[in-house]
Formats: structure tokens, C-alpha cells, sequence
């Protein structure tokens, strides 16, 4: 069996170029760490690394050993930061990622019912998007993503339930040269560089033409960023737009009169708001109280617009 040492020195291993790269970040000899990898092989029966030309080549059995002791890892540092935490009094800790279009409606105040309601649970969270916290979820260095995709997920390593589906919009500000035209189609809308979350949205796929297509590749999107709707007030003075979930629209609609909703033909986008965790995980108590907290805080905006 791999010490906890061990089991560090094949993740530093992993990291660096070399044996004396891994030395240099865990702070001890190179000869130390080449005789702990030497160990390791040994007690592991298999070759982990071919060093070529002083850099280190994992092995298919080295692949696959990096990836378990990453996991072992994060669980062991999850279970030293737990043991602490209710060392100090609480009574759980929630890891979770959460998409951007999701954070900007709901983190705040969720966080300050946890806080209120929950004051024995620790939540240490990232904002972040799905195709960075689905890696945090599989090393298990997160229990549970709070966040959309573009089209309802099929994945068997994980288990989505549904938070809520929303409708996909397009602003621009109140004098924009598009609002000129009669009727907007898609193929009026991507002339002009387009802001927002991820562009992956399925009413794209109707654009067919070569035209079309090239301007999407050059407009579509003109930037990919947290929460495009901290730009509006850029926004009023430029002829881009921005393409974002609806709620997130509403919730700041008031602030910004300057801006508009562009009525815009087959703009049929949906973004599907899921929690997803690792398929067959049984998760601690704690995160049932982190579910409910955000249900409740989207029953206040529905209620809200009513």
C-alpha cells in the first residue's frame, strides 16, 4: 500500500517536467523523489514513467495511477477540511461549482439564507462553467454544479435535476440600425459582434448559408464571459448585443430603459438549468438544505413578476 507521502510525490510527478521540477515545487532532493517513484513502480509492480531526454512520459499504467491518486487527494483533503470545520462547530461543508447565469440571479441570496437558516454549514463554492466543473466533479475536488447548458445533458457518469429552463433573448440599445428593419432574422442579428454566455445554442443551427456561417464564426460570440449584462452600459453606446437567459434580463431590466429586446425570428434558444453530481454518489444531508435554498430563492423572482 502507497503512503500518504507517496501518493503526493506521484501527483508532483504528474505536474512537472522532471524529476528535478518535482523536486524544486515539493521542496525536497531529486534524488529523494526518484528514489520515492522507484518505490512506488516497485510496490505497484508496473512502470509509471519512461524519462526521454530528462522529461517524464507517464505511462498507460502511470495514466492511470495519476488519476486515481488526484482523487485520493481531493477526498483527503476534503475529509481533513471537514474534520475541521466540525472540529469548529459546523455541521457540514458544501462544495459546489456554479455556472455564471445562475450565480448572477441567485448566489447572494442563497448564500445569505445558508447563512441565516444554515449557520452550522461551511459552503466554499467556485462560479465557473460546466466544461470546467465537470473535471472538478469527476477528481471530486466538488460534490454538486449549479448551472445551465444548452440542450438537456445526457451523460451516465453523472445525475442532472432539473432547477429550471429559461428562454434565450437578444438586446441591443434603443437607437441600434437593426431596429430599422421590418422583421429581424438570425441573419440580421449575427452582422453584429454578439456578447454572452457560451454560444452553443441550438437556434444557431439553422443558419445554413456560407454567408451565414462565416459571419456567425467572425460575430458569434464576440466575447464568452461571466455575465455579459455587466456590459449594458457599454452596450448603450455601440451596436453590439447580447444574448442571455431572459430571468437574467428581468432582473435588471429596470436599470437600463436605454436598452431593448429584440423581437428576433427563430431565436428559439433555451438554456436548461440542471444540479448535477456524480452518478451512484450519495450526498451528505447538507446539500438537500443547498437544493431547497436555491428552489426557494427562484420561487421569490417568480413570485416577484407576478
Amino acid at each position: 500500500m502507497l503512503s500518504i507521502n507517496e501518493l503526493r510525490h506521484l501527483r508532483l510527478l504528474a505536474q512537472a517536467t522532471s524529476v528535478a521540477d518535482a523536486a524544486a515545487r515539493g521542496g525536497i532532493s531529486a534524488p529523494a523523489i526518484s528514489k520515492s517513484l522507484s518505490g512506488i513502480e516497485r510496490k505497484l509492480g508496473t512502470q509509471l514513467f519512461i524519462r526521454r531526454r530528462g522529461a517524464l512520459v507517464p505511462t498507460r499504467s502511470g495514466i492511470a495511477a495519476i488519476r486515481r491518486v488526484s482523487i485520493l487527494l481531493n477526498e483527503l483533503e476534503a475529509l481533513t477540511f471537514d474534520i475541521d470545520a466540525i472540529a469548529q462547530g459546523a455541521q457540514g461543508v458544501l462544495r459546489f461549482g456554479i455556472g455564471p447565469a445562475v450565480a448572477s440571479l441567485f448566489l447572494k441570496d442563497t448564500l445569505a439564507e445558508i447563512c441565516t437558516e444554515h449557520r452550522d454549514l461551511v459552503p466554499r463554492f467556485e462560479v465557473a462553467f460546466w466544461t470546467s466543473c465537470e473535471g472538478k466533479l469527476i477528481n471530486r475536488e466538488i460534490d454538486m454544479f449549479i448551472g445551465g447548458f444548452a440542450s438537456p445533458p445526457n451523460d451516465d457518469r453523472f445525475e442532472f435535476t432539473p432547477l429550471y429552463n429559461d428562454t434565450i433573448v437578444a438586446l441591443a440599445h434603443k437607437d441600434h440600425p437593426i431596429l430599422l428593419r421590418s422583421a429581424i432574422t438570425l441573419e440580421d442579428l449575427i452582422h453584429y459582434p454578439v456578447l454572452g454566455f457560451p454560444s452553443a445554442i441550438d437556434t444557431w443551427r439553422s443558419l445554413t448559408s456560407v454567408e451565414s456561417l462565416e459571419l456567425f464564426q467572425r460575430n458569434v460570440p464576440g466575447s464568452v464571459m461571466p455575465d455579459p449584462l455587466q456590459l449594458l452600459p457599454v452596450i448603450s453606446k455601440t451596436n453590439q448585443i447580447v444574448v442571455v437567459p431572459d430571468l437574467n434580463w428581468r432582473a435588471v431590466k429596470k436599470e437600463h430603459p436605454d436598452i431593448v429586446e429584440l423581437k428576433v425570428e427563430r431565436l428559439r434558444g433555451m438554456a436548461h438549468m440542471y444540479f448535477v453530481h456524480l452518478a451512484g454518489a450519495e450526498l451528505p444531508d447538507c446539500y438537500a438544505q443547498l437544493v431547497a435554498a436555491f428552489k426557494n430563492q427562484l420561487a421569490v423572482i417568480r413570485r416577484s413578476e407576478t
